[in-house]
């Protein structure tokens, strides 16, 4: 985010200085990318994307936070950035504040991101060297995001980033991961990476 210093090693914060209009809430940094997201649901990204892991159909390096267009319209509610691939959560599918308002009501022990998760979408894009993205075998890297299809009946609440893994926690308390399972990370029994979620759940 500091065009003129690409390679410069920074020792005191330093501000992050922008052309767009950015109120943010909330941000996720990987090995050398960096995704924020806005008040409106707007994610943007710069640094590396050697593995598409910026989401903007190529996988040159950004300089200055760029949107990440794929997702517009998304309304996106939290983001995760991993080594080099990221997710974002998004809420497009949200019911209709009345029925959200009852649901909260009606599970006052629940906090509301619980409560009002149906339909949410998670969407994934970067590297798959290790099945971190949900996604099955695929053959080469996600430069645009693509919903995990599986996901979006399982009322995901939360997202979470390892360095190539990646958990999604339900409503419901169920967790769901995928990646690099080295040393049992993923909490399956079993090491080695898995590549999709659908086999795979722990309440």
């Amino acid at each position: 985010g500091l065009p003129n210093r690409k390679d410069e090693i920074i020792y005191y914060p330093d501000l992050v200085e922008s052309t767009l209009p950015l109120k943010l809430i909330a941000i996720a940094v990987g090995r050398q990318h960096a995704l924020v997201l806005d008040k409106h649901g707007e994610v943007f990204a710069w640094g590396a994307g050697t593995c598409g892991q910026t989401g903007q159909g190529h996988k040159e390096t950004l300089m200055l936070p760029q949107r990440v267009n794929k997702l517009r319209g998304h309304k996106i509610i939290s983001i995760g950035c991993g080594l080099d691939h990221s997710v974002a959560l998004s809420r497009t599918h949200f019911p209709p504040l009345p029925v959200l308002f009852l649901s909260i009501v009606l599970t006052p022990n629940l906090p509301p991101q619980y409560t009002a998760a149906r339909g949410r979408q998670s969407m994934v894009l970067g590297t798959i060297l290790d099945g971190q993205l949900g996604l099955g075998d695929l053959q080469e890297d996600l430069s645009e995001a693509r919903e995990i299809e599986f996901l979006r009946d399982k009322e995901i609440a939360e997202i979470f980033c390892g360095t190539d893994s990646t958990a999604f926690l339900s409503a419901a308390g169920e967790l769901w991961t995928c990646g690099n399972g080295e040393a049992g990370l993923l909490g399956h029994g079993q090491r080695g990476s898995i590549t999709k979620h659908n086999t795979h759940t722990h309440t």
